[in-house]
């Protein structure tokens, strides 16, 4: 809840929606979605490569491969959101 007495208050909620809407935006989303597929399939083979060779994934296997690719996905969407902060600060500052 925004009061007259803390004018800012509501800022941190907008700037996370403005972030989500940013991830959210095609572009951004097919990229960020395309690096989490690369390197959630590279960090899978180095990681339980050998444990699916010889069949023994088990439901903890399977997390961990599901954390593998949610890992990159998070990385590389606050990458598009700290640029287009450094973008938007330069353009800001001239």
């Amino acid at each position: 809840m925004i009061s007259a007495d803390h004018p800012g208050e509501g800022r941190p909620r907008r700037r996370i929606i403005e972030g989500i809407a940013l991830c959210l935006e095609r572009p951004n989303l097919q990229r960020t979605c395309t690096i989490a597929l690369i390197v959630g399939c590279v960090l899978t083979l180095i990681n339980q490569g050998d444990v699916l060779i010889a069949g023994h994934a088990t439901a903890r296997t399977a997390v961990k491969i599901v954390l593998n690719f949610c890992v990159p996905f998070v990385v590389s969407n606050l990458g598009v959101i700290t640029g287009s902060r450094t973008v938007s600060g330069a353009r800001h500052h001239q």
